[in-house]
């Protein structure tokens, strides 16, 4: 299990996040250091770009770089 706030690229090249409490991968829209951020609820690859998002009901643009939205 991996503990901690850990970003990891993986094998499919997507950005995953893990939960510092849980250990689990993060799903959803999540805030941290004051910056938005989506995980796809299934994948749990980070957005970017131009994306939905159910908790807002509406189409969000993340960084195309950072995934900051």
């Amino acid at each position: 299990m991996v503990y901690g706030d850990v970003y990891l690229r993986s094998n499919g090249g997507k950005w995953v996040r893990y939960d510092r409490s849980t250990g689990k991968m993060v799903k959803g829209l999540h805030k941290q250091n004051g910056a938005w951020y989506y995980f796809d609820e299934t994948t749990g690859a980070m957005a970017h770009g131009r994306t939905w998002v159910p908790e807002w009901e509406e189409w969000h643009t993340f960084d195309t770089i950072t995934g900051r939205g």
